[in-house]
């Protein structure tokens, strides 16, 4: 399998010469933005009124995120930044061989991060560091892991309820077959409520992850005779009895192709199979809070993996089989499950607090 994390977070700097309001902490906060710099451009161009702060923002921005880039390239990263993003996409347009983006980390600006509950003093960016596709190792956690702390020891951050800890889980450019789809559809729908308890109230179900319970087209679906909701257990069979990998999709997310909702806790909306051959044929996990926790981060995706693991291990059948023995067994717990997955040691962490995957 392959994985890749998104970090989304608050990143603090003062122009040089300003009062530093925390002055006995010690990671870096000037000479990360240059506010000269960007009036020194600007100055001398000629550029429409209105067009100008825009045009400043972005100065502003790219100077940020070089200095986050350069910082992951000195540690031995492989990093871009949205202006070599930028510089790649004209010179394909000329002819030009494009760099893979998918092997750098991309160092960005996340404009869905609002609220910032910081101290004033500090002018804040709204970062996103999206990370390359990683085969799944040893190896490759240890790599999050020194990433996050990098972060964490050089720079102030903060995050908020709008910033979170993505995860993809893919099979590289090839997609996940149906069965799979269809098993790890179905284990998310029979345990929804209880993989909740490893989130605080306000990543449960909430605007940037919002539950499948909530909003999936599943959930509205009606008892033809009745017309009532199906019950719980009706709808896993309904899960359960989908022939193809896009048809699962559809109940879960949208039903729309021209207008996907991407914010569901779940976004299955990768693995559709018109993005044949793609490294974004992936599951997102989207609900967990974003955290530069370097343990935190890894504990995640380690889980994150293991569902999909366990969907693509098992046969169609015997999951059919342990789904429909546990859905409405209110005794099984999230411990049980992360045990049933092969997650002894997310069972543990699980145990020592509810809402927070330690």
């Amino acid at each position: 399998l392959t994985f890749g994390v998104e970090l989304e977070f608050c990143l603090a700097t003062l122009p040089e010469g300003a009062r530093d309001p925390e002055p006995f902490d010690s990671r870096q906060v000037y000479g990360i933005s240059d506010a000269n710099a960007v009036n020194n451009f600007t100055k001398d161009q000629l550029i429409h009124p209105a067009n100008l702060y825009d045009l400043k923002q972005r100065l502003k921005n790219d100077i940020v995120q070089r200095h986050l880039a350069e910082t992951l390239i000195s540690a031995g990263f492989s990093a871009i930044t949205d202006a070599d993003v930028r510089r790649q996409t004209v010179e394909a347009a000329q002819g030009a061989a494009e760099v893979p983006q998918h092997r750098s980390w991309h160092v960005t600006i996340d404009p869905s991060i609002h609220n910032i509950p910081g101290v004033t003093a500090y002018e804040w960016y709204k970062m996103e560091v999206v990370g390359s596709v990683l085969d799944y190792s040893l190896q490759a956690l240890r790599r999050v892991r020194k990433l996050c702390k990098l972060i964490h020891r050089k720079y102030r951050t903060l995050t908020n309820g709008w910033c979170g800890l993505h995860v993809h889980v893919g099979q590289g450019p090839n997609s996940l077959p149906d069965y799979a789809i269809r098993n790890l559809a179905a284990l998310i729908w029979t345990f929804e409520d209880r993989l909740d308890l490893l989130h605080p109230l306000q990543r449960v179900n909430g605007e940037a992850c919002t539950s499948l319970y909530n909003t999936a087209p599943l959930a509205g679906q009606l008892d033809f005779e009745t017309d009532k909701p199906l019950t719980i257990r009706e709808q896993l069979e309904t899960i359960l009895a989908c022939r193809t990998g896009d048809q699962v999709v559809h109940l879960l997310n949208d039903e729309c192709d021209e207008c996907p909702n991407y914010g569901h806790a779940y976004n299955l909306w990768n693995l559709k199979s018109h993005f044949h051959r793609s490294d974004k044929r992936a599951i997102e996990f989207r609900q967990h809070e974003e955290t530069l926790d370097s343990e935190r981060v890894v504990n995640w995706i380690e889980l994150c993996v293991g569902l999909v693991k366990f969907a693509r291990q098992v046969h169609p059948n015997r999951m059919g089989a342990f789904l429909r023995s546990t859905v409405d067994n209110e005794e099984y717990t999230i411990d049980n499950l992360l045990l049933s997955i092969g997650l002894p040691r997310k069972a543990k962490y699980s145990g020592n607090a509810v809402g927070k995957l330690a």
